[in-house]
């Protein structure tokens, strides 16, 4: 380069670094006021705006980025390393190319590395060797077509092996001969390139160029072998050095962690990993396009109730992409890539890009398995075959569900399983108009986390708000119209239907427009098990309280991984995202050097449906005994505050299962009004300190009539067990009131309630007398018969049952719960 070029480019470097400088302050602004709108301060955003200002916001921090950058490198002393110092060119290009791992995916190009010099030590510091590596990787996407490739590797120079060579290789557009000088010439733009409109100065490559030259290197340029161009660019190679040589830098990691998986878990583990110990070197490998989305948010994507940008997005309006994971927590992210070979010998993973088939190996100190799960398919003729049967797994999956959705394309879907999954899916489905029957196998929907009574009260719920619910019911097959066949009787009555499948059951044939099967995930384990990992008994790996598999260096967190239960200590298998956040946090705090454990579950679970909240925690009474513990469980209902309040007539409904032996509690079940998780988060807690009833029903809560009562309703459920366990009453539930009434045993249930109540409605064969009433009419009931009393929360009817104990009735009892939480059967009017 002669005199008056470098001259030429020294006064380029100095205006462009003059005009960074300008603008990084109005962009700055500009870019504060985009997060004002995008945090709604000044009103509610849509959707297509949100998107539109998230993209701004990403190409204005870009420039921030740039402007700094330009304005550093103006100053010679920021391009060389400090003296005796030296860059791993290798690790600098492993933190800039996932920044374009997003852009890879949109234009559907090939980004790869080939280091085959690692670490490659230059006299060059990082800012410089990362605008270098932005300006000829960013050139290469610009010039690149879809579908695309692009290489980038590093290795010495065979001529001469005191250089590196860093080679940028795309199958773009290419440069003509002719211009292979002129190219890095300032503002010189090639006439295929004009002639493109594809936008762009002509300064980046001839700052490159200074920078090179500034370090006593060199950039050529020429023809590609994969058909476009190629840049390379020649460094003199620092091999002899000492470790207090090398620039400091966070790129210069101490330890590999690889996490497979970037949804719940892995995306936790990345985070809590680069906070601990932010030297360590983070690679995160994703089968899929998007990371770390909220899994338990799609039933609600799919009603409309929730934005694509906000499912996929930070509390901070942030989208989580590879790039915020790379720009801010300094992770590298290969997503649409499987692993598909752990070798725990050498301690490498098999790797393959799911965009171009390529495979690579990558080397880890510590692994993370967050593999996930994957929906359990059951076995039903045609359910792999026809594209109008979904399952939701995913983002992807919502948005066909969406597209099936779309106005006068749907209304009437099946649900296959009657599990969390397809309880949640009903409300949305519901809400987008559809006509919605849940088929499930079992006698009962969320069978795995209710018990009977309170199970039913659910599903009659679901039923007052149009939803079909058919229990015991086997699916057979699936069918399309055009495919029935003269044999297939049952169908002919559906041949001038215009919905798009039809269902058999073992009970009749439904016309459908879609299906989603929602019966429930398994763990995605194979990958473990064909490294000869150990799996629990629940088909999940099996870890400790760590969260280390039979591996000491590799840990496994999230849906793929056993959990052990609270109570009895037993292992489960219950994927939550709540429970894989918190694994995940446990496998990075141990992997980084911690010691912490994980406590296991309570499988406290919630979920929305309709107006009623549903919630769980610990054992079912039917699990409880099956274990062989000998329960006492309470059923209480009332408002969730006091009842002279606006709102108090909504009802909150509880169960409460307690160990008789040890009087601690094994396991709750709420549902009525939102505030019913709360009282579930507290009884979960209680279990965890392993409280008594005794000591529960002193525990000192808030009260204000706008918000609770002024003995709670745990407090209550916990003396009602008290009493129940100390023989001070009897009491009988729900169940065993129907099984009476079923097997036609002699007693009275007597109703309490006022004449109007009874009328709206009351169970089959009860007589009503009013509490008011009872004394005055108490001869109309027979001593020697027994006596089931019951009113609408059984406040009443306790109360009722006191008169008739103090006029000598020996065999009374009141029913658990009043007819609030009566699941069965009632009669309604006069």
């Amino acid at each position: 380069m002669n005199k008056k070029s470098k001259k030429e480019i020294s006064e380029m470097t100095e205006f462009a670094s003059f005009i960074a400088h300008q603008l990084k302050s109005p962009v700055a602004s500009a870019s504060s006021l985009i997060k004002t709108l995008l945090n709604e301060y000044l009103g509610t955003l849509n959707n297509q705006q949100r998107d539109f200002l998230i993209r701004a916001e990403k190409r204005l921090d870009e420039a921030i980025s740039t402007s700094t950058r330009m304005i550093n490198l103006a100053d010679p002393s920021r391009v060389k390393c400090q003296e005796g110092f030296a860059t791993d060119l290798s690790a600098v290009i492993k933190s800039v190319c996932p920044k374009f791992m997003e852009e890879a995916a949109i234009k559907k190009i090939s980004l790869d590395t080939y280091l085959d010099l690692e670490p490659a030590y230059v006299s060059v510091s990082e800012e410089a060797l990362t605008e270098i590596l932005i300006s000829l990787i960013g050139n290469s996407f610009k010039y690149t077509p879809e579908d695309g490739k692009i290489n980038v590797g590093v290795k010495l120079d065979d001529e001469n092996k005191d250089m590196v060579k860093l080679v940028i290789s795309d199958s773009g557009i290419g440069i003509p001969e002719e211009n292979y000088q002129k190219i890095f010439q300032p503002f010189f733009r090639t006439c295929h390139v004009k002639e493109s409109a594809l936008p762009g100065s002509g300064l980046g490559l001839a700052l490159v160029k200074n920078i090179v030259s500034s370090v006593n290197g060199k950039i050529e340029v020429g023809k590609s072998p994969l058909g476009g161009a190629e840049f390379t660019v020649y460094l003199k190679h620092e091999e002899k050095l000492n470790e207090a040589m090398i620039q400091p830098s966070i790129w210069d990691n101490s330890k590999k962690v690889v996490i497979i998986g970037g949804v719940a878990a892995g995306s936790k583990v990345a985070s809590k990993v680069i906070r601990l110990s932010p030297d360590t070197e983070v690679t995160v490998i994703e089968k899929g396009d998007i990371l770390s989305y909220s899994g338990c948010g799609l039933p609600y994507y799919v009603s409309g109730v929730v934005s694509k940008p906000a499912l996929l997005s930070t509390a901070v309006r942030e989208l989580r992409s590879p790039a915020l994971f790379s720009n801010v927590k300094n992770v590298v992210i290969y997503n649409k890539t499987e692993c598909i070979e752990i070798d725990r010998e050498k301690k490498k993973i098999k790797m393959r890009s799911l965009i171009n088939s390529n495979e690579s190996w990558i080397s880890y100190d510590k692994l993370v398995l967050a593999t996930g799960s994957c929906p359990l398919i059951p076995d039903i003729k045609n359910v792999r075959v026809y594209k109008e049967i979904y399952t939701l797994h995913g983002v992807n999956d919502a948005e066909e569900i969406k597209a099936a959705l779309a106005p006068r394309k749907a209304k009437d879907v099946v649900i296959v399983g009657g599990g969390l999954i397809g309880v949640e899916m009903t409300e949305a489905l519901v809400a987008r108009g559809c006509r919605v029957t849940i088929i499930e196998q079992q006698s009962r929907i969320l069978n795995g986390i209710l018990d009977e009574e309170v199970s039913l009260l659910v599903e009659r719920h679901m039923e007052e708000h149009g939803v079909r619910i058919m229990t015991d019911t086997s699916i057979k097959s699936f069918y399309k119209p055009e495919e029935v066949q003269s044999d297939l009787s049952e169908l002919k009555k559906f041949s001038s239907s215009r919905r798009k499948l039809y269902v058999t059951t073992e009970r009749e044939t439904i016309a459908v427009d879609f299906v989603i099967i929602a019966a429930g995930v398994v763990p995605n384990v194979e990958l473990a098990r064909k490294a000869g990992l150990e799996l629990g008994i629940t088909g999940a790996l099996k870890v400790d309280k760590s969260m280390r598999t039979s591996d000491p260096d590799i840990y496994a967190a999230g849906d793929c991984a056993e959990a052990y239960g609270i109570v009895d200590g037993n292992p489960y298998y219950m994927p939550l995202g709540s429970t894989a956040n918190k694994e995940g946090r446990v496998a990075a705090v141990n992997l980084c050097g911690g010691e912490e454990i994980f406590h296991g579950i309570n499988g406290t679970v919630v979920c929305k449906v309709f107006d009623f909240c549903v919630a769980r925690t610990g054992l079912k009474e039917s699990m409880a005994l099956a274990e062989g513990y000998e329960t006492v469980s309470s059923l209480t209902s009332g408002p969730d505050r006091e009842h002279f309040m606006p709102g108090a007539k909504k009802t909150m409904m509880l169960k409460l299962i307690v160990n008789k032996k040890t009087r601690t509690v094994l396991g709750a079940q709420s549902i009525g009004t939102a505030r019913g998780f709360g009282k579930i988060d507290v009884i979960a807690t209680a279990m965890a300190g392993k409280l008594t009833i005794d000591e529960i029903a002193n525990l000192d809560f808030c009260y204000a009539p706008s918000y609770s009562l002024a003995m709670d309703s745990v407090i209550t459920a916990a003396n009602v067990a008290k009493n129940k366990i100390d023989g001070i009453f009897e009491w009988i539930t729900t169940k065993e009131v129907y099984d009476k009434i079923n097997k036609r045993e002699e007693f009275i249930l007597l109703d309490v309630r006022s004449h109007n109540e009874f009328q709206d409605i009351r169970i089959p064969g009860s007589i009503l007398i009013p509490l008011n009433a009872l004394r005055g009419r108490i001869h109309e009931l027979p001593y020697d018969s027994e006596i089931v009393v019951y009113c609408s929360i059984s406040l009443r009817g306790y109360e009722a049952a006191l008169i008739l104990k103090a006029a000598n009735f020996k065999r009374v009892k009141v029913m658990d719960g009043g007819i609030a939480m009566w699941p069965y059967d009632v009669l309604r009017g006069i």
